[in-house]
């Protein structure tokens, strides 16, 4: 303990958040106490309470975190592309990914967030930054349609909600049921997801082209 002392504040919390985090995926939010996350983090019940005054604050950490990965994700993707058709190949590529290695993190991020400004504990950051990424994805769609790439009078946040809840429903679906879309379709996961994409991209396109979401 002696050690942990020296260690500066951060360095606790960000541990006692990954240890969360880690609980959160296997047993749930709603099931998992700040007992069993002071187990799981090597910490005392008392120590985490320094940290983090309840449950509720750890969540809105990792909903934060959850929402700078995804800005991340999304970033990489519209910067390495030049058309509509490219870019959104690696969000659904970095989307898919994201979700792959960050399971927890893609639910909070899409199942969690304040919709509101002041609603989290982090003084309406991850509203900034959920603000930021609608932003991002907004200026996608505009600059698709002047160029003739996306169809024009699209309305930016209903495209978008429609499109968050579109993409991540394939994503999960391909991975909670894998076997069955298998069995049915004779399609692998990757191929039903890009299949999936392929659909979605038709409905703003101006101009569809042959091709499939890789």
């Amino acid at each position: 303990m002696a050690r942990r002392k020296k260690q500066p504040a951060q360095e606790h919390r960000g541990a006692i958040a990954a240890a969360a985090a880690a609980l959160f995926e296997e047993k749930g939010v709603a099931a998992a106490t700040m007992d069993d996350i002071a187990r799981a983090a090597g910490y005392s019940k008392a120590t985490v309470y320094v940290y983090f005054k309840n449950k509720d604050e750890l969540v809105s950490l990792l909903t934060l975190e959850s929402m700078r990965r995804l800005h991340e994700h999304l970033c990489r993707a519209l910067d390495g592309a030049r058309t509509s058709r490219g870019r959104y190949e690696l969000i659904c590529r970095e989307l898919t990914a994201y979700h792959a290695k960050y399971p927890f993190y893609f639910k909070t991020a899409l199942e969690t967030i304040r919709l509101e400004p002041g609603a989290d504990t982090d003084g309406g950051e991850t509203f900034t930054v959920g603000e930021e990424i609608n932003s991002l994805l907004a200026g996608f769609l505009r600059e698709g349609a002047q160029r003739g790439e996306l169809r024009r009078g699209l309305e930016p946040l209903p495209t978008l909600l429609a499109f968050w809840g579109a993409l991540s429903g394939l994503i999960m679906l391909a991975e909670s049921k894998a076997e069955y879309i298998q069995s049915a379709t004779g399609m692998s996961a990757g191929q039903f997801l890009n299949y999936g994409f392929e659909l979605l991209y038709r409905g703003v396109a101006a101009d569809v082209g042959g091709g499939n979401v890789q």
